[in-house]
């Protein structure tokens, strides 16, 4: 099957939907499929576009200088003689531009039949112009995509919901596909420990690691953490906090963050790795006897640091509202606590820590799961999609959903 996936992020970007894009290629093309990204056009997608030559059935094509104009990606799409268009959709990938909404019926218009299956990594609209949010207009467009999608892909059960919802409880061509670890595990037992001795870890100590975005404003719960790190200090873990922000903005927020943890009197207790080669991140995981994630919307399965620690099945506190996204259990994959809640937050993380048994336990529970977030299997489920859409659509016609969401 010859695939044409559009992204408006790919590696070298440092983004999770570019990591995704990577390991869903490359994996799709080793069960023998012929992949062709389209993506933006600048110097990260260039380098990254430069990594992929060592795989023969993987073409990447940095070509998108804007994504406001559809004929760039009509033409991309056309060129690549595709079986099927797969959508990678963040409207942030896209300059927040409402075209990459209207591909599908853009696609027909050009007289390109390939049925397209989008992948929502969220259900955030474009922007459009100040109060639009308000009057529903933006929540339009991401309805639109969905509709005129042969097959919608989404990672977790609230967003599921939410785009039924939008599609007037139509469900039936929604299918649940969860990300793949942004970085899979690829470190030895022994490189974990020489991980450990590099970042000073001593005899006695345990290590506890943050992962993830460290952005102003994503909901990412670091404040809380370090304030709960303050909270249980007599326990004896050193933190690292792996991950950085993007912009001037991100880096102030970053200064913060440490000048609290300097005010909190924690500040030698807590190493700012940032960012760091994917084969250290590995390392530094699988060295962990503790990760927190307090994300303040609690976690599901759209964030690819949650599925990268499950990877590594490193012992996890996390955060949940209303219940933890299935098929995670608290006290037997992860321990959880209610989103905003600082107090529990510190119990849960100093029961982990003083508890080697309950750790060893939440391992164990999450390598019956490991099969669950592999990206081969992943991969198997992404393209049985593909292949039940094009026999539902059959060779070179439009699906029954694409004409009926025309009426």
């Amino acid at each position: 099957m010859r695939i044409c996936m559009i992204s408006g992020s790919f590696p070298t970007m440092r983004c999770g939907i570019a990591d995704q894009v990577w390991h869903l290629s490359h994996h799709l093309c080793r069960l023998g499929h012929e992949v062709s990204v389209v993506t933006s056009r600048n110097e990260s997608t260039a380098a990254g576009a430069a990594s992929a030559t060592g795989e023969p059935r993987l073409e990447v094509r940095p070509l998108i200088e804007s994504w406001r104009r559809p004929g760039p990606v009509v033409a991309a799409v056309s060129a690549s003689d595709c079986d099927i268009v797969h959508l990678e959709y963040q409207t942030a990938l896209y300059e927040r531009h409402p075209m990459i909404n209207g591909l599908p019926a853009t696609l027909e218009v050009a007289g390109l039949r390939q049925p397209v299956v989008t992948r929502f990594h969220d259900l955030w609209g474009p922007k459009l112009f100040p109060g639009a949010g308000r009057l529903g207009l933006r929540s339009r467009y991401v309805a639109q995509l969905a509709a005129r999608s042969e097959a919608a892909l989404v990672s977790n059960d609230r967003h599921r919901r939410q785009l039924a919802t939008l599609l007037g409880g139509k469900t039936e061509h929604l299918t649940n596909v969860p990300l793949g670890p942004g970085v899979p595990p690829s470190v030895t037992e022994e490189q974990a420990a020489c991980q450990r001795q590099e970042l000073g870890v001593r005899e006695g100590e345990l290590l506890g690691v943050y992962f993830g975005l460290v952005q102003s404003g994503t909901g990412k719960g670091l404040a809380a953490l370090l304030k709960a790190i303050a909270e249980t200090r007599e326990i004896g873990t050193r933190w690292v906090c792996l991950g950085g922000g993007q912009s001037a903005r991100d880096g102030r927020h970053q200064e913060r963050l440490r000048r609290l943890a300097g005010s909190l009197g924690i500040a030698d207790r807590v190493t700012w790795l940032g960012y760091v080669p994917d084969r250290q991140v590995s390392a530094v995981l699988s060295a962990a006897d503790v990760c927190v994630l307090p994300y303040e919307d609690g976690a599901e399965f759209h964030r690819s640091s949650l599925v990268t620690v499950l990877s590594h099945r490193v012992p996890l506190v996390t955060t949940y509202v209303g219940c933890l996204p299935s098929p995670l259990r608290s006290g037997e994959h992860v321990l959880a606590v209610p989103a905003g809640d600082p107090a529990e937050l510190g119990r849960a993380m100093s029961r982990l820590a003083t508890d080697s048994g309950l750790r060893e336990h939440l391992r164990a529970n999450l390598a019956q799961l490991e099969d669950s977030f592999a990206w081969p299997s992943l991969a198997r489920r992404t393209a049985a999609v593909y292949a039940d859409v094009r026999q539902r659509v059959g060779s070179g016609g439009l699906g029954a959903r694409r004409e009926g969401a025309k009426a």
